[in-house]
Formats: structure tokens, C-alpha cells, sequence
């Protein structure tokens, strides 16, 4: 089977041509906040919604009682992973004073444990913890995007946003190397206001440029920031695929496999639902899924469609109807 090159439609997103689908969304941010210094954060491996799970930290805690029973590789990274959250966590601070203000905003990974980070604040006022809503109008409305080995680096070095990877400590082995590396890097606490401060001085936070050299490595790894978007190579593609099956046999080995790796999944989401979360009673399990998947409802689907047909010029037969709870069906009228 040949490999298409076409894009993620994640990325459609971050194109300048569908930056005004976000406007409205971002002066509500700007009328809420005022000025912004955004935290992302993705410890959720370690801060845990649910305090029992976790696998940096099941790793963690099975090194105190049997280091040996630990993989070597998952052990390390538990221990890196934890240095950063424990720098992580006091940085919090130290920007709230260094920027009285800016309102510092937290957004965590929707997995994490929010409180952690609230108690993180340490009674600053200009803290706030957000999750609500796409990272999207957040990264655009921030003055300085902070992060650590996290997309949404990559998304804010994309939208041309001054983004900063805080890292008080480095590894080759275990850090996500693209996310830093078109980041502007800070190695402590104090550089990291540094740079942020240099960053707002002019009064008007400067845009990411990007060098030449930034721009060649995000060309390896991002396709169709330019030209059709990446959905549209991917529906074009495979109406290519469609063509080709109704003009040939099928090949009933590669559909055997599909059918196997399909049914591996199914089974696989059962054994996780059962097994995995058995631990916990039902309102447990909605908590957490409630926690990581906002609500959703008709409404908030057909709003987001009439902005695409306001920015695009498209879409103006699309419906919407509800077929189950979270699980709408949207079609041509």
C-alpha cells in the first residue's frame, strides 16, 4: 500500500486562512483575562486525575519497593518527567511575581489533576487555571506561550507566537525534541523571565519569525501549511482508494487485516473498559470521562459550522442531528 503525503487537519487549523474562525474566541479571552502568559502543561502521567493511575508514576512507585521490577528506560523517564514537574511547580510562581500585570494562565493536559496546580499558585491572584475550549484561541491570545516538550509548542511556533521551552533540565533520551527545538529555550527560572520580559518590552510582544533553519525542520514533519488543506488531500486520496476498488478485485488479504486490526481495537476498548476501570464504581468513570471530554451538544456544532461557512464561503447545505448522547450526524441537506 503507497503512502500519501497529506497533512493533519490538526494543523488546518493553525493556517492563516482559518485564523478568523478563532476572532470571536479570542477577544472573549481578552475581555475575561486581559493579558495573558500561558502555561501549558502535560503531566498527566504523573498528576493523574485519578490519583492511582499514571504510568510515570505506578513506575515510580514500584522503584521504592523493587527498583529491579522497573524497565530501566521507564524508570528514567518517570524520574525526568518528575524533576520537571516539581520546576514545573514553582515556576508558577516566580512568573506570577515577575509579571503582576499579566494574568498567568495554567492550562493543563485535560488528563491532569487540576488542584495540583492551583495549589501551585501559592495564593497568587494573578493565577488562573483554564481548560475550557479549544488550546487553539488560547495560544493566539497569549503574550508568551510556555511549555515543556509539549505540541502545543510546535502549534503556537506555527501560529507565529513567541513560544518558550522551559528546560531547567535536558535529556536527549527523553525529551520531544521538535517542540523545543523551535522554541526559544530557557535553562532556569530566571532566564525563562528574561526572555519573556525582553519578549514584551517593546509593549507589543514580538511575533515568532522563525529562522531559516527553523523552518527547513518544521517542513520535515508539517505538510500543507500551504495550498489545499490537509483534510481535502485526505478525502481526495481516498476517493482515489474508492476508484480503485470498484475498477479491481479486492485484495482479500489486506481486508482480512483491516477486519483482524479492526476487531483487535474493539476488543482492546473492551478490555479497558472492563478491566482497567473495574476498580472504580460507574460515577467514578463518568467523573474522569466528564473530566478529559467536555459536554458537547448540538448547538456547539452547528455554531462552530456557521463560522466555517462565514470564513471558508463552504458548508452552507451542512445539518446537524443528534443520533446518541455525544454522537451527532452531520450530512448535506
Amino acid at each position: 500500500m503507497p503512502i500519501h503525503v497529506t497533512g493533519n487537519p490538526r494543523i488546518d487549523l493553525l493556517r492563516t486562512d482559518l485564523r478568523p474562525y478563532w476572532s470571536g474566541q479570542i477577544e472573549a479571552i481578552h475581555k475575561k483575562f486581559g493579558k495573558i502568559i500561558l502555561i501549558n502543561t502535560n503531566f498527566g502521567k504523573l498528576n493523574n486525575f485519578r490519583p492511582d493511575k499514571g504510568d510515570e508514576k505506578k513506575a515510580l512507585d514500584r522503584a521504592t519497593v523493587s527498583p529491579s521490577d522497573v524497565d530501566e528506560f521507564d524508570l528514567g523517564m518517570a524520574r525526568h518527567r518528575l524533576t520537571l514537574f516539581q520546576y514545573f511547580q514553582k515556576m508558577v510562581s516566580q512568573m506570577a511575581a515577575a509579571f503582576p500585570a499579566h494574568i498567568i494562565l495554567i492550562r493543563p493536559h485535560p488528563s491532569e489533576n487540576h488542584e495540583t496546580w492551583r495549589q501551585a499558585a501559592n495564593g497568587h491572584a494573578n493565577v488562573h487555571v483554564q481548560i475550557e475550549g479549544h488550546v487553539i484561541p488560547w495560544l493566539l491570545a497569549a503574550d508568551a506561550i510556555i511549555h515543556n516538550s509539549c505540541t502545543t509548542g510546535l502549534e503556537g511556533y506555527v501560529l507565529k507566537r513567541p513560544v518558550f521551552s522551559y528546560q531547567p533540565i535536558v535529556s536527549d533520551r527523553f525529551d520531544k525534541q521538535l517542540p523545543n527545538a523551535v522554541s526559544r529555550q530557557a535553562t532556569s527560572s530566571r532566564e525563562l523571565i528574561e526572555l519573556v520580559k525582553t519578549a514584551l518590552s517593546s509593549g507589543q510582544p514580538a511575533k515568532e519569525n522563525g529562522s531559516e533553519a527553523k523552518t527547513r525542520l518544521i517542513e520535515q514533519y508539517l505538510a500543507s501549511l500551504q495550498g489545499p488543506f490537509a483534510s481535502e488531500n485526505i478525502v481526495k486520496t481516498l476517493q482515489t482508494f474508492d476508484d480503485a476498488f470498484s475498477q479491481s478485485p479486492p485484495n482479500w488479504g489486506t481486508v482480512l487485516a483491516a477486519k483482524s486490526y479492526a476487531l483487535g481495537r474493539k476488543l482492546r476498548r473492551r478490555f479497558n473498559a472492563r478491566f482497567r476501570m473495574r476498580d472504580q464504581s460507574r460515577s467514578q468513570r463518568y467523573e474522569y470521562l466528564n473530566h478529559i471530554f467536555p459536554e458537547i451538544t448540538q448547538a456547539h456544532i452547528e455554531e462552530r459550522i456557521e463560522r466555517f461557512q462565514h470564513v471558508l464561503a463552504r458548508f452552507q447545505h451542512i445539518r446537524v442531528r443528534p443520533l446518541r448522547n455525544y454522537i451527532f450526524e452531520v450530512f448535506r441537506n
